[in-house]
């Protein structure tokens, strides 16, 4: 049977699904929700960012949440004061085993400071996430000096915050990165330059509208929110896999995971854990037993004994720019499988297609782009070198 623990910055995970920062504190804080999803089966808890004083942006916005299928759009920037997570819901949260993550956010490089020292006085947190990738707005009270929108886009920020948290603790650091860097790799190299033990990737988009009621024109959420969901997946996986290639840490893949297949994926693109938030908060605590089990079982088919056996394996398969090679690929058609809808016809941008009187592709006009093999109903055109 497969062997789904993973060992990361130091600590033992027994499976590499792990809650990722942003579910909801609620009215009794987020103790007790965050024991109930470790005790539900998940790998890790990553508990929702904290600030120095209680986080009330929101806090009297009605609904804050709107889900569409497997996306969503919300405004929720309530969370608790740090002092108050760390003088009692850190406890509460704790459960043996479970490798407890808390996460943090200044206003402030200084105020990064402050929250480390805080974090690493805290017996019940093991590892403390960084989050540099939220943009830090004057609403909540940033007074650090922004030249772009987001922290992550600023890589000598990156590593100076990360320097004034490392200067507080021994315990093992996360830093949370955003999908806007310009250069993922530059960043995360910055990241690992102040300190950084593990990189995550990647955090919510901003200034998204929630799905519209045609029949009223009013959208399920009255401000523009913060998007988590399934269109985040391939741009995480695109994350990990540059901080993969310019950095050698470990890796927490976050973004619009929802089934066993979308976390392997995860962990074939180079992320050692896979975090979700969206597909708890829609899906319940049931989601972690879910994933682990379908992971589980993949594995076993496969011949994989250890989850770090898969991770990273697709990163050889891709390519930049300037390095990637000529593939002597043209699509093929299965005359026997063919049912000559004619949907190949209406796709291919070449000519090089035709099904009358028999199908057939002209090799010399093919550049195997996909679209035929990707749209073809009865799975009849493959991709394959030239005959």
């Amino acid at each position: 049977m497969a062997n789904l623990s993973v060992d990361f910055c130091g600590f033992k995970f027994p499976n590499p699904i792990v809650l990722a920062s942003g579910y909801p504190a609620g009215a009794v804080g987020s103790g007790l929700t965050h024991k109930m999803m470790a005790k539900a089966g998940a790998g890790g808890i990553t508990a929702r960012t904290v600030r120095i004083k209680k986080g009330e942006m929101g806090l009297k916005l009605r609904p804050k949440y709107s889900f569409d299928g497997h996306h969503l759009v919300h405004f929720d920037a309530v969370s608790e004061s740090a002092s108050e997570f760390y003088d009692k819901q850190a406890a509460i949260a704790k459960v043996d085993g479970v490798p407890f993550i808390t996460s943090i956010r200044g206003t402030s490089v200084d105020e990064y400071g402050v929250l480390g020292e805080m974090a690493n006085k805290c017996p019940f947190a093991d590892i403390i996430e960084i989050n540099v990738s939220c943009p830090a707005v004057k609403q909540l009270g940033s007074t650090i000096n922004m030249t772009r929108p987001n922290v992550s886009q600023m890589p000598e920020l990156v590593e100076e915050i990360m320097r004034t948290v490392r200067k507080t603790t021994d315990k093992p650091l996360i830093a949370k990165l955003a999908v806007q860097a310009d250069d993922m790799a530059e960043t995360a190299r910055a990241a690992v330059a102040g300190g950084a033990d593990a990189l995550a990737a990647v955090n919510t988009l901003p200034n998204a509208l929630a799905v519209i009621d045609i029949e009223t024109g009013k959208p399920g959420l009255p401000i523009l929110g913060a998007y988590g969901g399934a269109g985040l997946r391939h741009l995480a996986m695109g994350a990990v896999v540059q901080i993969r290639k310019a950095v050698s840490v470990p890796v927490l893949g976050i973004g619009g995971v929802f089934t066993w297949r979308h976390a392997v994926e995860m962990i074939m693109a180079g992320a050692s854990l896979v975090g979700l938030c969206t597909a708890a908060l829609l899906r319940g605590s049931g989601i972690f037993r879910e994933i682990t089990s379908g992971i589980e079982k993949f594995m076993d088919s496969h011949g994989y004994d250890r989850v770090q056996d898969m991770c990273g394996i697709t990163l050889p398969h891709v390519y930049t720019w300037e390095d990637v090679p000529q593939f002597d690929l043209v699509a093929h058609i299965n005359a026997g499988n063919c049912t000559q809808c004619g949907l190949c016809l209406e796709v291919c941008a070449y000519g090089a297609i035709e099904i009358e009187p028999k199908p057939v592709i002209d090799g010399e006009k093919c550049v195997a782009c996909s679209l035929c093999h990707n749209i073809c109903p009865s799975g009849a055109i493959t991709l394959a070198g030239k005959t």
